[in-house]
């Protein structure tokens, strides 16, 4: 199973722009994309999930007020916490209730992080979306920053439709389909790609 790493990951970024010159294009102006990686486990999924529908700056905001609220971030201790304990790290009770059903998954073993590595990116997403609050996107990111698959695109991210529209002129469904497809199966560094050009535009490289 091919997992992207630092060692890899510029090796593969030229064979998309091979592949594909609009990424040429980006890496000329921009330079290469960062390879955003985080460790496996609970604590990269929660700050995944405060990162949904939000800002990346307001997700780390209040992953900050989490860890300073919380003696650790584990499963055991958040399990535990009140819609006001989670609101005072401006956790909203709606987030708040997927921390506790993620926590209550892994503490009755029904979800066994560790053991995902080992398996198909199918696999992972069946797993993943069957605990509340966790979907596609949120599972494809995990696939993508934790897991290093390299052919995942998380559709629907904002950031991303943003910046295929700029950089590719598409207009419809389909064409944003058909377009995305050409890239298997290296569809995690497009992403990449596309997310540096949109962060470098809008001058927010530093989150």
């Amino acid at each position: 199973m091919v997992r992207l790493s630092e060692q890899n990951f510029r090796f593969y970024c030229d064979e998309l722009c091979r592949t594909d010159v609009s990424f040429l294009s980006i890496k000329e102006k921009y330079g290469y994309p960062t390879f955003w990686k985080r460790n496996e486990g609970y604590v990269s999924l929660i700050q995944i999930i405060l990162e949904q529908q939000v800002s990346l700056a307001s997700a780390k905001a209040h992953f900050i007020k989490l860890q300073q609220n919380a003696i650790s971030i584990t499963p055991e201790n958040l399990v535990g916490w009140s819609d006001d304990t989670f609101f005072k790290c401006q956790v909203s009770r709606q987030k708040a209730s997927y921390i506790r059903d993620l926590s209550k998954a892994i503490l009755e073993e029904r979800l066994i992080l560790e053991s995902l590595s080992s398996m198909s990116d199918e696999e992972v997403i069946s797993l993943l979306t069957a605990i509340k609050g966790i979907g596609k996107w949120t599972a494809d990111i995990y696939l993508m920053f934790c897991l290093n698959r390299p052919d995942r695109f998380p559709v629907g991210d904002i950031a991303l439709m943003h910046s295929l529209q700029q950089c590719f002129h598409l207009s419809t469904p389909e064409s944003f389909s058909a377009r995305i497809a050409s890239w298997s199966p290296f569809r995690t560094i497009a992403a990449y790609f596309l997310w540096w050009e949109y962060l470098n535009r809008k001058n927010r490289v530093e989150i």
